[in-house]
C-alpha cells in the first residue's frame, strides 16, 4: 500500500531489492554484502544481527535500487538525535530487546540488518529499508542521516526487525506486516521505554521508577474521538492519513488493537503466529484468520470482538465518556442511513432513511450489509456513553444483531415459499416494533 503523509511526518520506506546484488558485484561469500558496500568502518552489535557502517552516503545512482513498494509507519517528530556508529549498534540491540519482549519471542534471527550512517542532513525524507535476498536468506539495509528523529529511528529499526521475522524462513515472494501492526508495536515500545532506548553521547537523564502506561497515547487521542474499526485499521484511507489528526487517531487505534490482542489468553498468540504466514497470503486478513482460527471464524467475528474491546477500554477510563448531547446526536446519526435518489430531472436528491423504514422496504440482501455496519457502530458508540445511555444503545445493537441472525436462518426449517415469506415478514414486523419502543425510550431521555 502506498501512503503519503503530509510534510513533517517521519516515514519509513521499504524498497524491494531482490536481485540487486548481482548488478553491483558478484557474491563471493554466502550471506555477505559486496566489498563495494563494506569498505568503511563497520561495527557489529553484540548479537551479531546489526552491522553499523559509518561515513557512507546514500547510493547516488538510481539504478542501484530496484523500484518497489513503499511502507510508511511513523508520525513526524522534530526531536533529533545525533547518531554515532558505536552507540547506534547498542541502540539497535535495545530496540530489538523491546520488540521481542513485546512480542514474547526469543532471539532467533537469521537475517542481518546493515545500518549506514550518512552525512546527508535529515530533510524529512523517509528511512530506506532495502531487503536483499541471498542464498542463505534475506538481509536488510537502512540508510540513516547522522542527525535524525529519535522516534523515527525506533520505528525504522522496529519495522526492519519485523520484516526479518516475517521473512526469516521465506524463500518465495517478500512478505510484509500490515501498517497497524508495525505502528502498534513501535508505538507501544515508545510509550513504554521512551528515549531511554537511544544511546546518546554526553547525555544524562533522570529516570522515573514509575511504570509508564503503554496506552497513554491511545487514551489521549481517543478521548473525544471514535476509535477506528478493524476494517479501517486494515485498509486505511491514504487521503485521510494525510491529515495529522487522522494519522494520530490511526496510530492510537493500532496501539490499542495490538495491546488488546496481546492482553487476553485466547488471542495472545495470534500476532506471532500470523507473521511467518504473511508471505504465503495475498493480504494480512487471511493470514490473521488462519492464525486465529480457534478464536475467529470470520472478519465479522473479529469486528464484534474489537467493538467489545473498545467498549471495555473506554469504560475503564471515565474521561473518555462523551457528553449526553454528543451521544444523542451521534446516536440519531447512526439510526439513519444516507440515501441518494433521482427526482426524474437528472438531479440527485440526498436524504436519510430510518432503520425501521429500511427493514420494511429494502430487500434483505441490501439490508444486511447496512445493518451489520450499524450494529458495530452502535457498540463502538456505546463505549463512549454513560450508563443510562449505554444500556439504550446496546439494546439497539442487540436488536439488530438478533434480527440479522433470525433472518439468516429464517428458511432453514421451512420448505414452502409462503411459509418462508410469512416467517420473514413476522421477523421484520417484530424488529420494527422493538426499534419503535427503543425510539420512545430515546425521546424520553
Amino acid at each position: 500500500m502506498n501512503c503519503q503523509i503530509a510534510a513533517g511526518f517521519c516515514r519509513v520506506r521499504v524498497l524491494a531489492w531482490v536481485g540487486v546484488i548481482s548488478l553491483l558485484a558478484p557474491l563471493e561469500v554466502e550471506g555477505q554484502l559486496p566489498a563495494a558496500l563494506t569498505n568503511t568502518l563497520a561495527i557489529t552489535s553484540s548479537s551479531g544481527q546489526f552491522v553499523v557502517h559509518g561515513g557512507r552516503d546514500l547510493p547516488q545512482s538510481s539504478s542501484q535500487i530496484t523500484p518497489g513498494w513503499t511502507r510508511l509507519t511513523s508520525q513526524g517528530d522534530e526531536e533529533l538525535t545525533e547518531l554515532e556508529p558505536r552507540s547506534l549498534s547498542v541502540t539497535s540491540e535495545r530496540i530489538k530487546t523491546a520488540v521481542l519482549t513485546r512480542l514474547g519471542l526469543k532471539d532467533a534471527w537469521r537475517g542481518r540488518i546493515h545500518l549506514f550512517v550518512t552525512s546527508k542532513p535529515w530533510n524529512e525524507q523517509p528511512l530506506r529499508i532495502l531487503p536483499g535476498q541471498y542464498r542463505d536468506g534475506w538481509q536488510y539495509r537502512l540508510y540513516v542521516p547522522r542527525k535524525f528523529s529519535w522516534k523515527g529511528l525506533v520505528r525504522g529499526i522496529s519495522e526492519a526487525l519485523i520484516l526479518e521475522i516475517v521473512n526469516r524462513n521465506n524463500e518465495g515472494s517478500f512478505g510484509q506486516a500490515p501498517l497497524w501492526f508495525n505502528e502498534g508495536i513501535s508505538g507501544l515500545i515508545l510509550n513504554e521505554y521512551g528515549r531511554s532506548l537511544i544511546i546518546e553521547s554526553y547525555t544524562y537523564r533522570i529516570r522515573s521508577e514509575r511504570k509508564p502506561d503503554p496506552l497513554a497515547f491511545a487514551r489521549e487521542q481517543l478521548r473525544d474521538r471514535e476509535t477506528p474499526c478493524f476494517a479501517d485499521l486494515g485498509l486505511p484511507d491514504a487521503a485521510q492519513l494525510r491529515d495529522p489528526a487522522e494519522w494520530r487517531r490511526f496510530q492510537a487505534g493500532a496501539q490499542l488493537l495490538v495491546h488488546e490482542l496481546q492482553s487476553h489468553p485466547e488471542t495472545r498468540g495470534i500476532l506471532t503466529t500470523m507473521l511467518p504466514l504473511l508471505p504465503k497470503h495475498l493480504n494480512f486478513h487471511t493470514a490473521f484468520l488462519e492464525a486465529g482460527r480457534e478464536r475467529f471464524l470470520s472478519l465479522l467475528e473479529v469486528e464484534k470482538w474489537w467493538a467489545l474491546a473498545i467498549a471495555n477500554f473506554h469504560m475503564q477510563d471515565p474521561s473518555t465518556l462523551w457528553s449526553r448531547e454528543k451521544i444523542l446526536s451521534s446516536l440519531a446519526s447512526v439510526l439513519a442511513e444516507p440515501t441518494m435518489t433521482s427526482n426524474g430531472t437528472n438531479r440527485v436528491v440526498r436524504g436519510n432513511i430510518s432503520l425501521t423504514e429500511l427493514i420494511r422496504t429494502w430487500e434483505f440482501r441490501l439490508q444486511e450489509e447496512v445493518l451489520r455496519r450499524k450494529a458495530l457502530q452502535l457498540r463502538i458508540l456505546a463505549s463512549h456513553a454513560p450508563k443510562p445511555l449505554f444500556s439504550l444503545i446496546m439494546d439497539y445493537s442487540r436488536t439488530l444483531e438478533q434480527y440479522l441472525a433470525d433472518r439468516s436462518g429464517a428458511g432453514k426449517d421451512l420448505t414452502r415459499r409462503g411459509a418462508i415469506e410469512t416467517r420473514t415478514l413476522f421477523l421484520a414486523q417484530q424488529t420494527i416494533q422493538k426499534l419503535n419502543a427503543l425510539d420512545q425510550r430515546r425521546r424520553a431521555l
